[in-house]
C-alpha cells in the first residue's frame, strides 16, 4: 500500500527538486542479529510461524525439542550472510504483536520508496565515519535521521546532535535534514514540528520532523511532509526575495511622494481632505500606497529570481498529497483578517462609522450596518447627509428556504457559517450608532462636557461638539417635562430611542448626563465584501413580487 500511494508522488517531488541520494541514518542498521536474540523471538512465536520464517531449515523440528531445536539454531546460525540473519530476526520480531515493530517497517517501507535511487541505511557509527565523504558530495541528499540510537550505546536523542552539526555544516543547497522518528504523533506534527525547532534552535527551512509511522499508516502524510521538506527553504527564499521587494518599493515610494511640491501637497492633503472630512494624513497614506502598489508591482514582475523560486516551488507543490487524515491548515485567521477589522483596532483609532461596521448588543446579538458610504461620511462641520442606517441581525443555521433573503458573512464565524438577515433589518439613528467612534472601548456612550478623545479626526470633534449640543437640549426637555414618572419616562423614550424596534434600550445618568445604550460596536467588514453587501440588499429591495401561482403545488 506505501508503494503504490506514497511511491510516485515522492519519485514526482524528488525529480522536480533534483534529489540524487537518499541516506538514512538508523540504530536499526547497526543491528547484526546475535542468535541469542533470535532464539528469544522463537520462543514468543508458533512452529507454525517459526517454519514459515526460516525457510532454509526444514529439517528443524520447531514443534520438537525446545533446546534440539536451539542447538540447531547455533550451530547454522553462523553459515547465514549478515544480511539474511537480519531479515529472519526482524521478521520474527514483527510476528510478535508485544514487540515494537516500527523500526522493522519503516526499514523495509523505505527500501521499498528509494530503492531505485541511491539510498544508503547506515547505523550511527557507519555515519560517523563516512559523513564527511557524503558531506563534501556536492549532489543533493535527503538525510533521515532517527531520533533514538540507544540500541548503539548512544543516547536517545543522538539523532537531534547529528541535525544540529549537519545543518552547522552544510547547505540547502546538498543536503535537506528530515528527523524520522517513531517518538512523535501523527496529530498535531506541524506544532510539534515548530517546538522542536524552537527547542533546538534549528533553521525550520531546514529540517522538517516525521512520525515513523506515517510511513505505513499514512503514506500519502509521508509524501507530503517529503514535499515540505524540499519546498521548505526555496518558500522561505521566496519570502526573504519579497521583503527585500517591498523595502525597495518603499523607498521608490518614499522618494516619489517628496518630489509632490507644496502646493500640490496642500491640495491634495489638506484641501481636498478638508471638504470630504477626511483625516489629512489619511489621505496621505493613500497617496504613498499609490506609489508603493505601482513600484512593488513593478519590481516584483521584472524579477528574475522571484520567477525562478516561484517556478521551482510550483513543479512540486502542484504534486498531489492529499490525505485524509492530514491535519486542517491554521489560514483561516489569515484570511478573516482580509475581510474583518477587529473591535480593538477600530475603536482605539475612532475609526468613523462606515458601511460593514458590526455592533453588538448585551446579550450577545450583533446587526451589521447597511448604508452608502457617501452617505456615512460626516462632512468638516459635523454634518451628515442622511440621519439613519440600516442594521441586518447577523444569524446562524439559515433554512435553505430563507438564504435568498440573507447573505453569508464569510470566515465570520469558525465554528458556524453567519449570515446579515435582510428580511428582518430595520432602521437606526445614526446618532446613536456614531457614540461608539468616541469611546476607545467602543461603548454607545455620552457624557456631557466630557472632554472629546484626543486622537479624533476633525470632522468627527465637529461632529462630537454637535451630538454634544443635541444631547445638552434632550437632556434639558426630558427635566423639564412632567415630574411624575409617566412624564418623564415618555419623553426619554422620545427624545433617546433610536429604533423603532426598542432592540436598543437607552439609560440616563443624572448625577453625571451620561447617556448609554446597550451596545458596542464589535468589529467591521472590509471592502469590497462590504460594498458587496450593501449591492446585495438593494437587490433584495429591487427584487419582483409575482402573481400567486393558480395550479396548486405539490406539497411533501
Amino acid at each position: 500500500m506505501t508503494e503504490t500511494l506514497a511511491a510516485q508522488p515522492i519519485n514526482e517531488i524528488l525529480n522536480a527538486v533534483g534529489v540524487q541520494r537518499i541516506i538514512a541514518i538508523d540504530d536499526s542498521y547497526a543491528e547484526r542479529a546475535p542468535v541469542a536474540d533470535v532464539i528469544i523471538a522463537l520462543n514468543s512465536v508458533s512452529p507454525e510461524v517459526a517454519s514459515m520464517v526460516l525457510t532454509g531449515f526444514e529439517d528443524v523440528d520447531f514443534a520438537g525439542d525446545i533446546e534440539v531445536r536451539d542447538d540447531e539454531i547455533r550451530e547454522r546460525w553462523p553459515s547465514l550472510t549478515s544480511e539474511r540473519r537480519v531479515q529472519i530476526l526482524d521478521e520474527l520480531r514483527s510476528k510478535n504483536s508485544e514487540i515494537d515493530d516500527t523500526d522493522k517497517i519503516t526499514k523495509d517501507d523505505l527500501e521499498s520508496l528509494f530503492g531505485e535511487r541511491s539510498f544508503q541505511a547506515l547505523s550511527f557509527t557507519e555515519w560517523t565515519q563516512r559523513k564527511e565523504e557524503i558531506i563534501k558530495d556536492k549532489s543533493l541528499a535527503l538525510l533521515l535521521i532517527d531520533e533514538d540510537f540507544s540500541k548503539e550505546d548512544m543516547s536517545t536523542t543522538q539523532g537531534l546532535e547529528i541535525a544540529k552539526e549537519v545543518l552547522a555544516t552544510t547547505s540547502a543547497a546538498n543536503i535537506l535534514c528530515v528527523l524520522l522518528s517513531h517518538k512523535y504523533l501523527r496529530e498535531n506534527i506541524h506544532s510539534q514540528w515548530e517546538q522542536l525547532c524552537k527547542a533546538q534552535g534549528f533553521d525550520k527551512s531546514r529540517f522538517v520532523l516525521i512520525p515513523k509511522a506515517v510511513i505505513d499508516e499514512d503514506p500519502a502524510t509521508f509524501a507530503r511532509l517529503i514535499k515540505l521538506a524540499t519546498i521548505a527553504k526555496p518558500i522561505d527564499s521566496l519570502r526573504s526575495e519579497m521583503t527585500q521587494i517591498v523595502l525597495s518599493a518603499f523607498k521608490e515610494a518614499s522618494q516619489q511622494l517628496e518630489e509632490i511640491d507644496i502646493y500640490d501637497m496642500d491640495e491634495i492633503v489638506f484641501g481636498s481632505s478638508w471638504k470630504e472630512g477626511i483625516w489629512e494624513p489619511e489621505t496621505l497614506l493613500r497617496v504613498f500606497a499609490l506609489f508603493h502598489r505601482k513600484h512593488t508591482r513593478q519590481l516584483s514582475l521584472n524579477n528574475a529570481e522571484l520567477h525562478r523560486i516561484a517556478s521551482s516551488v510550483r513543479r512540486v507543490s502542484r504534486v498531489d498529497t492529499t490525505s485524509e487524515k492530514q491535519p486542517p491548515h491554521r489560514i483561516w485567521p489569515i484570511q478573516r483578517l482580509e475581510i474583518y477589522d477587529d473591535a480593538d483596532y477600530i475603536n482605539s483609532l475612532h475609526l468613523p462609522i462606515c458601511l460593514g461596521d458590526i455592533f453588538k448588543r448585551d446579550g450577545g446579538k450583533e446587526y451589521i450596518l447597511v448604508a452608502p458610504p457617501c452617505d456615512l461620511m460626516v462632512r468638516n462641520k459635523g454634518k451628515r447627509g442622511i440621519e439613519e442606517g440600516i442594521l441586518a441581525p447577523i444569524i446562524t443555521d439559515v433554512p435553505e428556504e430563507r438564504k435568498s433573503v440573507c447573505w453569508e458573512l464569510a470566515y465570520y464565524d469558525q465554528q458556524s457559517t453567519s449570515y446579515a438577515d435582510f428580511k428582518r433589518a430595520f432602521s437606526v439613528k445614526l446618532s446613536g450608532l456614531d457614540l461608539c467612534v468616541f469611546n476607545a472601548d467602543g461603548m454607545a456612550t455620552l457624557t456631557l462636557k466630557q472632554v472629546a478623545a484626543g486622537m479624533l479626526i476633525p470632522s468627527w470633534e465637529e461632529r462630537y461638539k454637535v451630538l454634544q449640543e443635541e444631547w445638552q437640549r434632550a437632556l434639558s426637555e426630558i427635566q423639564l417635562a412632567n415630574t411624575n414618572a409617566d412624564g418623564r419616562g415618555y419623553r426619554e423614550r422620545a427624545l433617546t430611542t433610536i429604533d423603532h424596534r426598542r432592540a436598543f434600550a437607552p439609560s440616563i445618568q443624572y448625577a453625571t448626563g451620561t447617556l448609554n445604550y446597550n451596545f458596542k460596536r464589535s468589529g467591521r467588514l472590509l471592502p469590497p465584501r462590504s460594498n458587496a453587501l450593501l449591492t446585495s440588499y438593494a437587490q433584495f429591495l429591487g427584487r419582483s413580487a409575482f402573481d400567486h401561482s393558480l395550479e396548486r403545488t405539490a406539497r411533501n
